[in-house]
Order: C-alpha cells, then structure tokens, then sequence
C-alpha cells in the first residue's frame, strides 16, 4: 500500500502542475538560474570583518605608543626626533582612515540569486525578497571595491538598499560596469535579455 500511495502522490503533484501551468525548470530558463547563484566577491567576509578587525586596533594601538612613548617614533630615521604634534597627526589619521573603512565596509552584504528570489546575508541573518522588488541597480565604479548598490521599491527588513562588493577581476575598461549589474537587472526585469544571433 506504501507503493501504491506513494505512486497515487506523484500522479497527483504531476496533476496539480499540469492544472497550474506550471513548466519544469529547463522551460523556466533553465536549472542553472534556479539554483543559487553568488554574486557577492568571495572576500566579502575578510573585507567586512577581518580587514578593518586587524587594521583599527593595530593602528590605534601605534597612536597610543606614539603618546606614551614618543621616544619609540622613528622620524626621519631618528627614534625620537618626532615632533612633539605628530601624535595628534597620527590620532587624526587613525579616526579618518578608521571612518572610512567602516563607511565602505559595514554595509557590505553577501549577495546571490536563487530562483526569483533574491537572498541577502550579513552573516548573521539572512533575508530572501523578490528579484520584482528591485527598482534599479547601481554602482561605484571609481573605488577599488567597486560596490554595487541594489535599491528596492519598499523598505526591507535590512533597510532601503543593499550593497556587496562583486569579485574582483582584472580589467582594462575600469568604467564599465560590472556583469553582476546587469544580471541583477536582467533577472529582475528591468532590462530584456539580449537575443542570441
């Protein structure tokens, strides 16, 4: 009866798609589209966390030194020549390189497509929205991280926008923008793919 019921369950899920309209995945687009594609650079989590983990303190606890001890400074190849200011010049660099490590980096996301959803991690939580809830697709092509930004058209539970750093490649036209932006774009409908031939 196992068999029996078991088979009875397949002839009914393959009835109720068949009354849906549903298609298989291949006519859907394609598997490769429903399963998870990444999109968000595999370095995410060294830029994210371990980067500016290492750099802050490393560098503050240089200005603390400087502070304490400005024999210790090496100025003009003299320990202890240092200026008696360059301890404050040390203490302005460390809190604006420290303030625009985490404006680039704290908003980073881990970003990828699975189906017509679109899956956002921060490595804490992870929150999945419809690729149709996505209104434009934009990037800053002029820093090194190139981040791309994804706007929807209401508030997320993760807020307005979401940004990921794309994986890095080697290229000569630093202009243009990144293939992952018009994927996003594709997938979600704002732009037609373009017709082979």
């Amino acid at each position: 009866s196992k068999r029996s019921d078991a088979s009875g369950t397949d002839e009914g899920a393959a009835l109720s798609l068949a009354q849906r309209g549903d298609k298989p995945v291949a006519e859907r687009g394609g598997a490769a589209e429903a399963m998870s594609q990444l999109l968000s650079s595999r370095w995410t989590f060294v830029s994210k966390y371990v980067f500016p983990g290492i750099w802050i303190p490393a560098f503050g606890i240089g200005v603390i030194v400087t502070f304490l001890n400005p024999r210790t400074v090496l100025y003009n190849g003299v320990h202890g020549a240092a200026p008696p200011y360059i301890g404050f010049i040390f203490l302005g660099a460390w809190l604006f390189g420290s303030a625009c490590i985490l404006w680039f980096t704290a908003p980073l996301k881990v970003v990828s497509i699975e189906g017509d959803d679109l899956v956002v991690s921060n490595y804490r939580k992870e929150w999945r929205v419809p690729l149709a809830s996505i209104s434009h697709v934009t990037q800053n092509r002029w820093l090194n991280l190139r981040p791309i930004t994804i706007h929807f058209r209401e508030e997320m539970p993760f807020g307005r926008t979401a940004v990921f750093m794309p994986p890095q490649r080697w290229n000569l036209l630093f202009w243009a923008e990144n293939p992952e932006v018009d994927e996003l774009r594709r997938r979600a409908g704002l732009i037609r793919a373009s017709s082979s031939g």
